[in-house]
């Protein structure tokens, strides 16, 4: 777990979902949780006792995304909420906000590495009060959908799924594709990480399109099974006439795109 001093203020990043559950566990209701809106990431707690200065949100913002995957990202967007609004979710090391009118969004336009080796952000400014993060009808849990060759558990409000395979090789081709366009949903598929020894589960897909896009256009776990199968089904396909042919073996292309 870092450390990192805020002003006069002491600001906790977590660097695991074992230490991120910490933290919502020490913090007091009056300290101040940020996190990514729109991806997963470290959960960062400003301790203080009342609210923080603009300036000091925006620091705290700048340091949840140079501590995340999207830290060579522009226009990165951060959850801000009193640390009373956030709940742990179903899942280590995730959480749920009770009353969605109380996260802030801040945008954090880019960072920039220093040769020190930490970071200089700069945060787009909130124009008159801060943006109110929109509120999402479904909150918590995950849902299950089971198909031929896989079973898709979605998160209900985060934008991601866990996409579990029978084969570990079909995992394998769908993970070299990398994306996939469902309906008008770009969803990215990445390799599930196990947590606790940060080594990647050979059976499972970590699928995800992000909180916004799920706030803004759902996507049923039905959907995103069924633009899955019909993947496997087409390198299932592929797999077989390449064994049959007699001659030099000639992969078409996959176009994963697929309609609602």
């Amino acid at each position: 777990m870092k450390v990192l001093q805020i002003g006069d203020l002491t600001c906790k990043v977590g660097g695991s979902a074992d230490e991120n559950w910490q933290l919502l566990d020490r913090c007091k209701k009056k300290h101040w949780f940020f996190h990514l809106t729109d991806f997963p990431s470290c959960y960062v707690v400003l301790e203080c006792e009342k609210e923080p200065s603009r300036e000091d949100k925006y620091r705290c913002a700048e340091v949840c995304v140079e501590n995340s995957k999207q830290k060579r990202s522009k226009q990165v967007k951060v959850d801000a909420t009193p640390c009373a609004n956030v709940v742990k979710s179903d899942e280590v090391g995730e959480c749920e906000y009770k009353n969605e009118k109380k996260v802030e969004v801040i945008v954090v336009r880019e960072v920039k590495a220093s040769p020190a080796g930490g970071g200089e952000s700069s945060s787009e400014d909130l124009p008159g009060h801060p943006q109110a993060r929109p509120r999402d009808p479904t909150r918590g849990g995950a849902c299950s959908v089971v198909g031929e060759h896989m079973t898709v558990r979605k998160h209900a409000s985060l934008g991601c799924a866990l996409v579990s395979l029978q084969d570990v090789e079909e995992r394998n081709r769908l993970l070299a594709i990398s994306e996939v366009l469902v309906g008008c949903v770009k969803v990215k598929l990445q390799p599930q990480v196990d947590k606790a020894t940060g080594e990647e589960v050979p059976n499972d897909i970590f699928a995800i399109w992000g909180r916004q896009v799920e706030r803004d256009t759902p996507l049923p776990e039905e959907d995103l099974l069924r633009a899955l199968e019909r993947l496997c089904m087409v390198n299932l396909a592929g797999t077989e006439e390449s064994a049959a042919a007699s001659g030099p073996v000639v992969e078409s292309a996959v176009v994963p795109v697929f309609a609602k």
